[in-house]
């Protein structure tokens, strides 16, 4: 039977914020979308700066690991980007009536939308590829 790991207390909004602002000192390296050799190298080594700088704000509590830390962005990263979609899905419907208000983030989903400034606008961009076929036949 495999050894159970052992359970860790969840983050709290403080940790939250600074694994945020850590990663912000790295965020050409960690947000990066190179996949090189030399960009992986580059993007551990800056996890690894986290993970200890994090380990060495909180020295009372358990160390995290590098995959606990990048968990939690993963998490917090996701929950700003179904806020984001939800409030894109919201703008673009039709039915008429006043636009819906923009999502109001919590001081932590805000830093992490900072942070993701690029994905979220890349986001937007989005257009549906039905309506780019049917106007290039209209034009022709």
């Amino acid at each position: 039977m495999a050894a159970q790991r052992e359970k860790q207390i969840h983050l709290s909004e403080d940790q939250r914020e600074s694994i945020l602002s850590l990663i912000a000192e790295h965020k050409s390296a960690i947000l990066g979308k190179m996949h090189d050799p030399a960009s992986i190298t580059k993007k551990q080594e800056a996890w690894e700066k986290v993970t200890g700088s994090f380990n060495a704000l909180y020295p009372h509590l358990p160390p995290r690991n590098t995959s606990q830390l990048k968990r939690a962005f993963e998490y917090i990263r996701t929950k700003v980007k179904k806020e984001h979609s939800l409030y894109i899905r919201k703008r673009s419907a039709t039915g008429g009536g006043p636009p819906p208000t923009p999502p109001r983030h919590s001081p932590l989903a805000a830093a992490a939308s900072l942070l993701m400034e690029n994905e979220l606008a890349y986001a937007e961009k989005q257009y549906d590829s039905a309506v780019s076929q049917y106007a290039s036949t209209c034009i022709n």
